[in-house]
């Protein structure tokens, strides 16, 4: 098969979940033996037509990783020009293939387009208005025009849901009458436990750089550092813990606007001397990372359609404590509301009391990345016969 992937954005632009799942999903499916390239908009210094893992990028003359009328209209004319009658299928990353099935829609091509869903408008909404923040509150009035835009769902040749927060919520009011008749896959998000595994070596060194002796109990939270993800939660959790268990040490790696907050936060609380900012982890580094630490909290407040963060550290064999909402089937995890911080620190000193041994993956089959390629590839081929 020949596929064409259309996002907005890629690893080459930031590091989020999105970017990296359908990057390594388009790696993988490379690797069996198809071609995949990606159109996308600006990325500075990327030559046109350049290839990385085995993938063509074409990188547009648009504003980087954001959607805009540039953006649909330079999309919907290079795939005119260029790819429509050259790939078996397109899939869009998010809404990144819109601009391309508005061609489907007025005639102009019969290439099977599916979506791939990371979320909903409509679950952005709720997720920010959740949250304690005017800006959050700011930018759930933005997601509004997602979702009349998001008519365009039900023209799709089919929707792959990332999870099961986003399956159910295009299967209910208001986006099922969005979706209308298409067809909706749930294919869970995978990620390769090859590249997570756990390294004993690394776990040391980071250790010693950080100055933490190798008993003492360490959490690590990897994501965005935004109000939206529970940040504040998680840390306020983690000291409740202090008061409990007085040998442990906090890892908060990720960047974002809400780290000046922690900082003062942490000094509050008397904690700072236990907590460390890594502040942004490349792709390479996130496994070292994940090995120096005993257990993995994530507190999001959001309605996280599938977060690949928790999914990654048991890759690495480390169990979770997550937010009440994110129930995550068969990942060895405990859950607790992400807003009252005993219930965080208690399931926090439950699971460092049980942890297992670091030699393993904890990683359930549903969610690596070898099983979601063949579910990918599987749909793929079942589209494309049907058109």
């Amino acid at each position: 098969m020949k596929l064409l992937f259309v996002s907005r954005s890629t690893p080459f632009h930031r590091l989020g979940g999105m970017e990296i799942l359908s990057w390594a999903l388009a790696k993988a499916i490379v690797l069996r033996g198809h071609q995949v390239e990606f159109l996308t908009t600006g990325i500075t210094g990327f030559l046109p037509g350049a290839s990385v893992d085995g993938i063509t990028v074409h990188a547009l003359d648009c504003a980087a990783g954001r959607y805009s009328k540039a953006w649909w209209s330079k999309s919907r004319s290079v795939f005119l020009d260029q790819y429509a009658d050259n790939v078996d299928l397109v899939m869009g990353v998010g809404g990144g293939a819109h601009g391309v099935l508005d061609a489907k829609i007025r005639g102009k091509c019969r290439t099977p387009v599916i979506l791939q869903s990371h979320g909903t408008p409509w679950g952005e909404i709720v997720s920010k208005l959740a949250v304690r923040s005017p800006i959050s509150w700011a930018g759930a009035a933005r997601n509004i025009p997602y979702l009349v835009r998001d008519w365009r769902l039900g023209h799709y040749s089919g929707i792959v849901s990332i999870g099961p927060a986003v399956d159910e919520a295009l299967r209910r009011k208001p986006m099922s009458k969005l979706v209308h008749h298409t067809p909706v896959t749930m294919i869970e998000n995978g990620v390769n436990e090859g590249e997570l595994r756990f390294d004993p070596a690394a776990r040391s060194r980071l250790r010693q750089r950080l100055g933490i002796g190798p008993s003492t109990a360490i959490v690590v939270s990897l994501s965005r550092v935004i109000l939206q993800k529970g940040v504040r939660e998680s840390l306020v959790g983690f000291a409740r813990l202090v008061s409990k268990r007085p040998d442990v040490a906090y890892l908060i790696a990720g960047e974002g606007d809400a780290q000046p907050m922690l900082r003062a936060l942490a000094k509050d609380l008397n904690i700072a001397d236990k907590v460390h900012f890594i502040g942004p982890v490349s792709r390479a580094d996130v496994p070292t990372v994940l090995s120096a630490a005993d257990v993995f909290l994530f507190t999001s407040l959001r309605q996280e359609g599938l977060a690949i963060a928790p999914l990654e550290a048991a890759a690495s064999g480390l169990p979770a404590v997550l937010s009440s909402h994110l129930r995550l089937p068969e990942l060895v995890a405990r859950y607790a509301p992400p807003t009252e911080p005993d219930a965080v620190a208690d399931a926090l000193q439950a699971t460092l009391d049980s942890a297992p041994p670091r030699n393993t993956t904890l990683l359930p089959k549903r969610y690596s990345l070898e099983h979601a390629t063949t579910r990918y590839l599987q749909l793929f081929e079942e589209t494309i016969s049907r058109r």
